[in-house]
């Protein structure tokens, strides 16, 4: 479900510029020029090589409810999951879990190569379990025991990519043996790899008192005063390191509180004042930009 609502999301916002069908699923071409390969029901896999400057670089801090798996391969960034960064290596593997706040930070201009692999929280294919992915103690940047390990793994999402551009009746089974194999390597073989840093103090600090604030705030303005900032200071500041503008941020805190409340049964109403929202219409409004659906119709997908 959380895969399909992923892809249905980019096509109402025509990320998405052509679609192929294949042996194993759908094919769906980002306007950027990679192609998210869709496998079943609930996988995607993609290989992403984006040539971008800081202008051009899209993107924000964000959240869904699957897992995100990144082979970084090369380029000039920083990752941040939650309050924690780390600038990866070569070959590292960043693994973000479901529900955690994170975003690629460009540094510099540069060409930006890297796996993705998205799927669900629960075992959605035969012979695998989520379970056996390192616990979140574990942190979020891991690297391979051994180079010939690493190989191995470039070596099998090459195989990967290859066999998705077959359409041929084994495709199916060649593609999900070869998942199920780089999955296996990865939960015997992936360590912690360097210790990641904290946010920035101030950035921290500012992101903390949204997070725990964000249901009562008003607006950018009542936070700058709390830190005795100007609105223009503390936008830039969050911006630079987070790839978002505090009134984002807090419009997606707002928003994410009022979908959980939706989903556990929440009227529209209540949804909308116990989010932090003032006025229904900009609510709704907002709602739809964020989900893709009225706030009614997310509603009714959880409470027929």
């Amino acid at each position: 479900m959380a895969i399909a609502t992923y892809i249905e999301k980019h096509r109402e916002r025509e990320v998405y510029t052509e679609r192929s069908d294949h042996a194993i699923g759908t094919a769906w071409k980002n306007r950027e020029g990679w192609w998210d390969h869709q496998l079943g029901e609930h996988f995607i896999f993609s290989h992403r090589t984006t040539a971008y400057t800081r202008e051009t670089f899209t993107d924000t801090l964000h959240m869904h409810p699957y897992y995100e798996l990144v082979i970084y391969l090369r380029g000039d960034v920083r990752y941040i999951v939650g309050d924690r960064m780390v600038t990866p290596a070569p070959g590292d593997i960043l693994l973000c879990r479901p529900g955690a706040l994170h975003t690629a930070n460009l540094l510099r201009a540069s060409v930006y190569d890297r796996v993705v692999l998205y799927f669900p929280a629960v075992s959605a294919l035969p012979g695998w379990d989520s379970a056996l992915l390192p616990a979140a103690e574990e942190g979020f940047c891991f690297t391979l025991r051994e180079s010939e390990r690493r190989n191995e793994l470039l070596s099998m999402v090459g195989e990967l990519e290859s066999a998705l551009t077959r359409d041929r009746t084994e495709t199916p089974t060649v593609c999900y043996s070869l998942l199920l194999r780089l999955l296996l390597l990865l939960h015997r073989e992936m360590i912690p790899a360097d210790a990641a840093e904290h946010l920035p103090e101030a950035i921290r600090q500012i992101k903390e008192y949204i997070d725990e604030n964000y249901t009562t705030l008003g607006g950018v303005e009542e936070i700058a005063a709390h830190f005795f900032y100007s609105r223009e200071y503390l936008s830039r500041l969050f911006r630079r390191t987070l790839n978002t503008t505090v009134s984002d941020y807090l419009l997606d805190k707002k928003l994410t509180h009022s979908k959980k409340l939706l989903e556990t049964g929440a009227s529209v109403t209540d949804a909308c004042f116990s989010s932090g929202f003032h006025n229904m219409s900009s609510f709704i409004r907002n709602f739809r930009d964020y989900a893709g659906v009225l706030p009614s119709v997310y509603r009714k997908r959880f409470h027929e």
